[in-house]
């Protein structure tokens, strides 16, 4: 919290602060190039996170990223953490549990061909968010599978396809396990 100047506050309450906000900070660490046979890096720290093209998920996030290439294969494994005081994007809970409390975990491999990349992926979402409503579970875990293409045909002719299948479970408006509900199976594609 940073309170630029004392005695400049406009509404008599003479504490003008801002909350730091680190949009990105990471330490990053490259053992080098031939590194069993292939090249490896690992970072960890507030970072941007991508599962496969980003339709899945694509933020930026808390956690640790390693990646692996060997040939004309690339392997990205994740593990991150939604950022506490930015939100979550369940907007059915309650005002003061509407922070970032959730788990991700993430699995990428990649193959590139001449000018075309065929990528097949895996993300796990766990909900960490511990709401206690008598009514109301708050609940969502799903699982994300998919694969992409993209590249270039010819001179500027670029593509991009992905596609990902969802699943998983989640409490609907008025279930809680307490009063006898179940969870709902979540399943869809993009």
């Amino acid at each position: 919290v940073v309170d630029y100047n004392t005695n400049d506050g406009f509404d008599e309450d003479d504490v003008d602060t801002t909350p730091v906000d680190l949009d990105q900070a990471t330490y990053s660490w490259t053992p080098g190039q031939n590194w069993l046979k292939g090249d490896l890096s690992i970072a960890f720290g507030r970072q941007y996170h991508q599962t496969g093209a980003g339709l899945a998920y694509s933020q930026t996030a808390d956690g640790l990223l390693l990646k692996a290439r060997r040939g004309n294969f690339d392997i990205a494994l994740s593990s991150f953490h939604g950022i506490a005081d930015r939100g979550d994007f369940d907007q059915s809970l309650p005002d003061k549990a509407k922070v970032g409390r959730r788990l991700f975990s993430a699995a990428d491999l990649s193959y590139q061909w001449t000018r075309h990349q065929f990528r097949l992926f895996y993300l796990a979402q766990s909900d960490l968010n511990e709401e206690e409503d008598a009514t109301q579970d708050y609940a969502y875990d799903s699982n994300y599978l998919g694969f992409g293409l993209d590249g270039q045909w010819s001179g500027s002719t670029k593509y991009r396809f992905e596609l990902v299948r969802e699943s998983g479970t989640s409490f609907a408006k008025g279930q809680a396990e307490d009063l006898g509900g179940t969870a709902d199976d979540i399943a869809g594609t993009a």
